[in-house]
């Protein structure tokens, strides 16, 4: 985790690719998205161009007691959600600049991911 019980991890500031993982051309400074909830429940989405201590950072001064890093990387920092039109799925982007389209995981895909419903 980047945040645990509110304290964040000190393996955010090691070329740790294995806990912080690989970026394209060993570049510090990449896309990077995150995910945390605060000691009230609330969950917070984070991203940015940033390094994963800056990463940690925001998600601490948001109030995250606890946080993980997801997606690094120009290519796999997405953030994509949904809406209904006459019963139909309708993918959008979170930001224009994502490099994949909207829709790419609903189909099959060879990335790990999650997904939040509303009830």
């Amino acid at each position: 985790p980047l945040i645990d019980h509110g304290t964040i991890n000190p393996t955010v500031d090691e070329n740790n690719t294995l806990a912080n993982g690989y970026t394209l051309g060993a570049a510090t400074y990449v896309p990077r998205t995150g995910v945390g909830i605060t000691k009230d429940g609330a969950i917070v989405y984070a991203a940015g161009l940033t390094n994963t201590r800056t990463l940690a950072q925001i998600m601490q001064r948001a109030g995250c007691v606890r946080a993980m890093e997801l997606d690094i990387n120009y290519e796999w920092a997405v953030y994509d959600y949904f809406t209904r039109s006459g019963g139909a799925l309708v993918p959008h982007k979170l930001t224009p600049d994502q490099q994949q389209p909207a829709d790419h995981y609903l189909g099959t895909s060879s990335r790990d991911f999650f997904a939040a419903y509303a009830r």
